[in-house]
C-alpha cells in the first residue's frame, strides 16, 4: 500500500498541475458556469459505464454522502476556481489553493474528530511556506490582491478539505469509481436543466469554440474523471492529511511545464521545492496519526 499511495499521489501532482493552464485555455471561449456545467457533464457521461454496478454496491444508507465528492468535491470547486482565473493570475490561484492541507487538517480536527501529531503540522507549515516562495518570487507585493476573487479560491479549498474529510469517514471501503460514478450522476440533471434553459448561441460561434473544447475534454477526462476516482482511493488507504498535500506539489509541476515550454525557474522554485518536499518528509506519518 506503501508504494501504491505514492504512485497514485505523484499522477495526482502532476494532472492537477496542468490544470491551471487547461481552465485557462479553456476560459478563452467559455465563461465559467459554463466551463464548470460542461466539465461536470462530460464527467458524468464518462462514468455512466459504471452506474448499474455503483448502485448495486453502494448502500443507500450511504447515497446521502456522495454529495460531498460530488457537488462539494467537484461540481462547485470547478466553477469557484474558472470564475476566479478571470479576475486573478493563475498563480494567485495556485498560491490560494495551497492552503488546502491545512484547512483539510483544521476541519478534520474540528468537525471529524481527527487528531494530528505536531510533526505534522510542522510539515504542513513548510510546505506551505515553500509554495508561497515558488509562485511569489521573493515579491510579496503579489499578495495586494483582489478580496472576491481570492475568497472564490479559498471557499474551493474548504470543499476540498470537506470532501476530502467526508470520504475518508464515511465513504471507506466502496469501490471509488462506484463513488465517482453514483456521485456524479447526481449533478447529470442539474447539467442537462442548464444547458436547456441557457442560451448558448454566442458560445457555439466564438473562433477559438474547438481549441477550448479539446481543452476542456482533456480537462474533463484527465483532471476529473480519472484524478477523482485516483484521489478517492488515495484518500481511502492514506488518510485525508497526506492526500491533502497534493496542492503542495501543484506549484512544482507548474513550475516544471513553465521550464518545459521556454521559461526559466529562479532560485526560488529551487528553494521552494526543497521547502515542499521537506515538509512532505516531516509530516510523511500523518495518515498513521490519524485517530
Amino acid at each position: 500500500m506503501t508504494s501504491l499511495k505514492y504512485i497514485l499521489f505523484t499522477f495526482l501532482c502532476l494532472t492537477w498541475g496542468s490544470s491551471y493552464i487547461l481552465i485557462k485555455k479553456v476560459l478563452l471561449a467559455y465563461a465559467p458556469t459554463e466551463l464548470a456545467v460542461v466539465r461536470i457533464g462530460i464527467a458524468a457521461i464518462l462514468l455512466m459505464i459504471f452506474l448499474p454496478a455503483a448502485i448495486r454496491s453502494i448502500p443507500r444508507s450511504k447515497w446521502i454522502y456522495l454529495v460531498l465528492p460530488g457537488w462539494i468535491g467537484a461540481g462547485i470547486p470547478s466553477y469557484l476556481f474558472a470564475k476566479a482565473e478571470t479576475e486573478i493570475s493563475s498563480a494567485m490561484t495556485g498560491i490560494l489553493g495551497s492552503v488546502t492541507p491545512l484547512l483539510t487538517l483544521l476541519i478534520g480536527v474540528l468537525f471529524f474528530g481527527l487528531s494530528f501529531r505536531k510533526n505534522v503540522w510542522l510539515g504542513f507549515v513548510v510546505a506551505l511556506v515553500g509554495a508561497i516562495v515558488i509562485i511569489s518570487q521573493g515579491d510579496l507585493s503579489v499578495f495586494t490582491l483582489q478580496i472576491a476573487p481570492a475568497s472564490l479560491v479559498l471557499l474551493g479549498a474548504v470543499c476540498y478539505a470537506l470532501s476530502t474529510n467526508g470520504v475518508h469517514r464515511w465513504l471507506q471501503g466502496i469501490n471509488s469509481l462506484h463513488i465517482s460514478s453514483l456521485a456524479f450522476s447526481f449533478m447529470l440533471p442539474a447539467v442537462i436543466g442548464y444547458l436547456l434553459a441557457c442560451d448558448m448561441s454566442g458560445l457555439l460561434e466564438h473562433p477559438l469554440l474547438l481549441q477550448s473544447s479539446i481543452y476542456l475534454v482533456i480537462l474533463s477526462v484527465c483532471s476529473t474523471v480519472i484524478a477523482s476516482v485516483i484521489y478517492f482511493r488515495l484518500v481511502q488507504i492514506a488518510g485525508p492529511a497526506f492526500s491533502s498535500m497534493v496542492s503542495y506539489f501543484i506549484p512544482i509541476v507548474a513550475s516544471i511545464f513553465g521550464l518545459l515550454d521556454g521559461e526559466s525557474l529562479s532560485v526560488y522554485h529551487y528553494a521552494g521545492m526543497l521547502m515542499i518536499l521537506l515538509g512532505l518528509y516531516i509530516g510523511k506519518e500523518s495518515s498513521a496519526a490519524a485517530s
